[in-house]
């Protein structure tokens, strides 16, 4: 069993930057105690794993639980470049034997929508909001050998 709580207190202390989305302002804006980007304050991964004998080999079971608050994509901390708190649950089944292993995996298994990275594009282009999203839920199975 692993539980991993952490706290971040990661803040700008003395940073000013114009807005590149708004190109015809140029003033820069005192970003002080603000956020720093990706960077969340409280975050909490969890795991939990069992292996036992089966047979020649051994099978392992192991599950994720990973939890975080907001994050920030710019340094401006705007909730529309932002990513709400989410979860992500996780789960693996693994056998061993010999160089050989055998994986079946499922990666974010409530299937939610997270958003992996996002800006706000220049007004020059009417501040359209771009980004990309972390895969669904996600199965698959993994052969390996160790040499």
């Amino acid at each position: 069993i692993e539980v991993a709580p952490a706290w971040l207190h990661s803040k700008y202390t003395d940073f000013r930057s114009a807005n590149p989305a708004d190109p015809f302002n140029p003033t820069p804006v005192v970003l002080d105690g603000n956020q720093l980007i990706q960077a969340p304050e409280l975050p909490l991964n969890s795991s939990m794993e069992y292996g036992f004998a089966v047979g020649s080999g051994t099978l392992t079971l192991r599950g994720e639980l990973n939890w975080q608050d907001r994050i920030y994509f710019t340094p401006f901390n705007e909730a529309v470049v932002s990513r709400p708190a989410n979860t992500k649950i996780n789960a693996f089944v693994r056998y061993e034997m010999g160089n050989w292993n055998l994986s079946v995996y499922g990666r974010n298994l409530a299937n939610k929508t997270t958003i992996a990275s996002a800006l706000v594009n220049s007004i020059a282009v009417g501040l359209p909001v771009s980004g990309t999203l972390e895969p669904p839920r996600t199965y698959g199975i993994k052969i390996g050998y160790h040499f």
